[in-house]
């Protein structure tokens, strides 16, 4: 299901950047991240005592228990990109579906991390990306007023 998605998507931005783009010398790289925070994963550090505590904001786990961690073109990583004071510090999982651009895999990771800091609702960071939290507000905005218009 998700390559089916994925191929529709792809061909479907081509086609919309060689519509917009047809003069042009150059055309803008693709680059497809799925981001999933509903996910059963949990990671945690040990302490100085041997108890187990959260890992901090910003903690990347890109190695090990990842698909293609060697590949700079299809890969995953999880985020912890915010703190939790109570209870269990819950992941977001990240998959890079696609990426036909020169971008280095630590850069988008970073530039991943930078945009959960940017979500101008909240004073710190959040658990999904600004503009994939600005997506779903917008997303329920107007199915609320499609429910509205029936």
């Amino acid at each position: 299901m998700r390559r089916q998605v994925l191929q529709a998507e792809v061909t479907q931005l081509r086609e919309a950047i060689n519509e917009t783009y047809n003069t042009a010398k150059k055309k803008p790289f693709i680059t497809v991240v799925i981001v999933n925070k509903r996910i059963t994963q949990r990671f945690f550090l040990e302490d100085d005592k041997y108890g187990l505590v959260n890992p901090p904001s910003g903690c990347l786990i890109d190695t090990q228990i990842v698909e293609n961690e060697d590949s700079q073109s299809e890969y995953d990583f999880y985020l912890v990109p915010q703190t939790t004071t109570q209870g269990c510090v819950l992941p977001t999982h990240f998959y890079v579906a696609y990426n036909d651009s020169t971008i280095p895999k630590a850069v988008l990771e970073k530039l991943t991390f930078d945009l959960c800091h940017y979500y101008f609702n909240w004073a710190g960071p959040i658990k999904v990306p600004a503009p994939c939290m600005y997506a779903h507000k917008i997303a329920e905005l107007f199915e609320n007023l499609g429910k509205e218009a029936r």
